[in-house]
């Protein structure tokens, strides 16, 4: 799982996670989001990097880029 956050002041924290799992054709992934109160899932291209992945949930969530951190979290949510 990825937990991100972005703040457009100190004291306003808008928070974000992102989960990853397997998908069984290809090499693709499916990513889960979550954004506040709004989860979105999506299929992602893991080659496609690390900068396609933060566009990606900037696109869905509408937000802009660089304004949001992603943080990975495991099964375990560490």
């Amino acid at each position: 799982m990825i937990h991100g956050s972005s703040a457009s002041s100190l004291e306003e924290q808008k928070h974000s996670k992102v989960k990853t799992s397997s998908v069984d054709r290809g090499s693709k992934i499916t990513v889960k989001a979550t954004y506040r109160e709004d989860t979105i899932r999506f299929k992602f291209e893991p080659s496609a990097g690390c900068f396609q992945l933060y566009e990606e949930v900037a696109k869905r969530f509408k937000l802009q880029n660089g304004t949001f951190q992603l943080k990975h979290l495991d099964d375990e949510d560490e």
